[in-house]
């Protein structure tokens, strides 16, 4: 046991690796839990996807003697701003491939009061039949039982009637809550109706000055990269200079991997200043603050009893002396 703590201070006493290891946590570890949870076995899911509105209301023409325009649907008319596609992908995440047979009632579409389904569109699985819908007036629509294996995916798309009007704006991460109802009992499975998935985007004002998250493109993550590790080996060998020793304490380590971390900000930094594919996160007083820091810790060094022990080293009475 003894042997595997000096192997294991050994290993932390290397510059080198305090240097590579720091770094990747600080890349690696915030955006892993920052992961949203996968979606648990035994369900099949129907995402929505962004709906928008087909022939909207010619607002920009409402004169006396503007020509008036019409639309029809099956020879019936329709008036314009009421029409809306909602786009679906069935998905099946139940961890195991489903059968017809499987459904136990097919997939019913129900509309809202205020609504009407006037279209139903299912594209099957790459390989898979047709699959039937049966449309039973205008506020319901029957999906036949279909062969879905595990994670295969079918696309759905709803013509809507909305009789107040297609809403301006509509919450992509919100369900079919007040507007459509999805119902099937499928063995094994539960069928889920979610939103739009989040896409995380970083944050336009850092916090406390410190980036954690980049998204650098293309050149940029190589540039990146080469001059992150270009900084934190100069930062290593300057560190590295002012020891005698091999062997680091837990302050040294904990100073070199700050130390190894003001570098790869620092290079975030410089690379964000000419990276033109995304937006800056710093005003210049900043970017010129963190280059300075860095700057400065390559310049001056540190005072000798920092990280040292308090206890200055008494002289030996027994040591030889030189007399002049």
């Amino acid at each position: 046991m003894q042997e595997l703590i000096r192997k294991i201070r050994r290993i932390l006493g290397d510059g080198v690796v305090v240097g590579v290891i720091v770094p990747i946590a600080l890349a690696v570890v915030p955006p892993y839990f920052k992961q949203e949870a996968a979606p648990t076995a035994g369900a099949v899911q129907v995402q929505r996807g962004f709906t928008y509105a087909l022939f909207g209301a010619p607002t920009l023409i409402n004169g006396s003697d503007a020509p008036q325009f019409g639309l029809t649907l099956n020879d019936k008319p329709v008036p314009l701003g009421h029409l809306e596609m909602r786009p679906y992908t069935l998905r099946n995440l139940s961890g195991r491939n489903l059968a017809k047979a499987d459904f136990e009632t097919p997939i019913t579409i129900k509309a809202t009061p205020g609504q009407r389904i006037l279209y139903v569109g299912v594209n099957p699985a790459p390989g898979h039949a047709p699959v039937k819908v049966t449309l039973t007036g205008d506020t319901q629509a029957v999906v036949d039982p279909m062969l879905l294996n595990i994670n295969e995916e079918v696309s759905i798309n709803i013509l809507l009637y909305r009789a107040a009007g297609v809403p301006l704006a509509e919450n992509p991460y919100a369900d079919d809550s007040g507007v459509l109802s999805w119902t099937a009992d499928i063995k094994g499975a539960d069928l889920s109706v979610v939103g739009a998935p989040h896409v995380e985007m970083p944050t336009t004002y850092p916090i406390r000055g410190i980036v954690l998250y980049t998204a650098h493109l293309g050149y940029g993550v190589i540039a990146l990269v080469l001059v992150g590790f270009l900084l934190s080996g100069l930062q290593i060998k300057k560190f590295s200079a002012t020891k005698s020793t091999q062997s680091f304490k837990t302050k040294e380590i904990l100073w070199l991997a700050g130390r190894v971390t003001l570098a790869w900000i620092t290079a975030d930094t410089v690379v964000r200043m000419f990276d033109y594919q995304i937006v800056p996160l710093f005003t210049w007083r900043d970017n010129w603050s963190i280059i300075g820091a860095f700057i400065a810790t390559m310049i001056f060094p540190l005072p000798p009893d920092l990280l040292g022990d308090s206890k200055q080293a008494t002289s030996d009475p027994a040591a030889p002396t030189i007399e002049r």
